[in-house]
Formats: structure tokens, C-alpha cells, sequence
């Protein structure tokens, strides 16, 4: 089984894919790079746009792995209510 997954960084454009029949709504700012998070007040807009309809994800950036800078991300969005966070790693800390 396939699915399909989307990016976007604003209301609009998950509007735009879940119009689409996108899978997975992913939530990135990829001017910050592959894993480049959005303010969480904007994925929290996202989330109620979507308002349970299509599964939605987003990443908390690329962080250093460390066990309390990770915890926190994950923690803080999943306030938002997200469907599904992700996390990076990053080369070097």
C-alpha cells in the first residue's frame, strides 16, 4: 500500500493538498531545511483546519540529541494536537 504525503508550511496550502486527497498533511518549513519546523501557533491553525480529517504531521526542527531539548520539543507540539511529531538529528552539537 502507497501513501501520500505533502508538505506545507501555511493554512492555505494544507487546504490546497487535503483538497488534493493527500494521505498525510506534513508540516515543514523547508526554507530551514529538510527538517525545518514551523511556530507552533501556525501548526496548531493547521490542525484545526484540518480538524481531524486527514492525519497530520510536523517536526520539531533538527535539534542536538539531547534528552531534555528533544523532550521539550515533543512535548510542545503536541499541544498543538498533531497527529504524528518528528524529530532530526542533527551532524554535529
Amino acid at each position: 500500500m502507497s501513501f501520500m504525503l505533502a508538505s506545507v508550511s501555511n493554512v492555505q496550502e494544507a487546504k490546497i493538498v487535503f483538497s488534493a486527497g493527500v494521505d498525510i498533511i506534513d508540516i515543514k518549513d523547508s526554507t530551514k531545511g529538510a527538517l525545518g519546523a514551523v511556530e507552533y501557533n501556525i501548526v496548531k491553525d493547521i490542525v484545526e483546519e484540518i480538524a481531524g480529517r486527514n492525519l497530520v504531521s510536523a517536526t520539531v526542527g533538527d535539534l542536538p540529541m539531547r534528552g531534555i531539548c528533544i523532550t521539550n520539543a515533543v512535548l510542545s507540539m503536541a499541544t498543538t494536537g498533531i497527529d504524528i511529531v518528528k524529530i532530526g538529528r542533527r551532524k554535529s552539537c
